[in-house]
């Protein structure tokens, strides 16, 4: 065994404990981003109201893949904030005590699987 691959070996042992804490925190903060956006769709009048509203921001056809079966549309942080808005995404951000830009990434990844999610419900 090489010297490289005895450092990983103790390297990877040393820190395997506190990874595995970053990917259950990281969980965590998914499924408290999930239960925070349906609340936002809730206080908005429902899915269908959102949805529209989204649709009215120029994302229907985004907004409509996600909706719909199958993997739909992604988009960025950008344009989760476009469609949150600065005060709402603010707002989330405060809820879940996460960095906004980090919010940002999180609803990016996370808006169209709460859509599919609140449109099988409805």
């Amino acid at each position: 065994m090489n010297w490289i691959t005895r450092l990983f070996d103790l390297l990877s042992f040393k820190f395997a404990p506190a990874a595995a804490v970053i990917i259950e925190r990281r969980r965590d903060q998914k499924d408290e981003v999930l239960g925070l956006l349906q609340d936002y769709f809730k206080a908005r009048g429902g899915i269908a109201e959102v949805m529209k509203r989204f649709e009215r921001a120029g994302y229907s056809g985004k907004v409509r893949s996600w909706s719909a079966a199958g993997s739909g549309a992604s988009i960025n942080s950008v344009e989760a904030l476009q469609l949150l808005g600065w005060k709402d995404m603010r707002d989330l951000s405060e809820k879940a005590a996460i960095p906004v830009e980090r919010m940002r990434d999180l609803v990016a990844e996370l808006l169209p699987v709460a859509v599919r999610k609140a449109c099988s419900h409805k």
